[in-house]
């Protein structure tokens, strides 16, 4: 059985102290300064022995920076560069059917086809038994009430069909549009 893997959807945020770029969770808040400078504010109010550098934004992509293990969030920052340079990609999960993908669609197709063919079986049924009412019972009011009451199945059981069918070729129509909007 394959596991479907998921992506955590990511937003490219800028330190706005030293204007470096991070790649951070799309969910998470936005944060106000960036890991290093957090550390060298601390170290700052800590009264530490120098004061930290702060890293200088980078103007050129093709310079390489060094990057402190504080967080994880700094440790994806070369990640950002280069996907920025790549420019946007969407990070949309593939489907196929048969590959992890509930087949939710394809059975509700089949359920009203299946009954769309009780329901036409339920109308030549009705028809059957109003034509047997017709010459085989003798004439009463009886026989006529039999008889429109069969009409009435035969055209109810022809309109059931054609809603279930209906909406089943609405169930396949869904089924295409998916199979033609996926990315390949």
């Amino acid at each position: 059985m394959k596991r479907l893997t998921m992506t955590m959807q990511r937003i490219q945020w800028t330190c706005p102290i030293c204007k470096r770029r991070y790649a951070i969770p799309a969910t998470a808040p936005t944060p106000s300064r960036c890991p290093q400078c957090r550390q060298a504010e601390e170290d700052i109010t800590s009264g530490g022995d120098s004061p930290p550098v702060l890293a200088q934004a980078e103007e050129d992509s093709d310079e390489k920076f060094e990057t402190a293990a504080l967080s994880a969030l700094a440790a994806i920052q070369l990640e950002v560069a280069e996907e920025a340079a790549r420019g946007p990609t969407v990070a949309a999960p593939v489907l196929r059917r048969g590959e992890g993908v509930s087949n939710t669609l394809p059975t509700l197709a089949l359920i009203f086809t299946v009954l769309a063919g009780l329901a036409v079986v339920g109308a030549c049924a009705g028809l059957l038994y109003g034509l047997h009412a017709a010459f085989a019972l003798p004439a009463t009011q009886a026989r006529a009430i039999v008889i429109f009451e069969a009409i009435g199945a035969f055209g109810g059981g022809l309109i059931a069909a054609l809603i279930f069918f209906t909406f089943r070729e609405f169930i396949h129509i869904l089924l295409a549009i998916e199979e033609n909007t996926r990315t390949q």
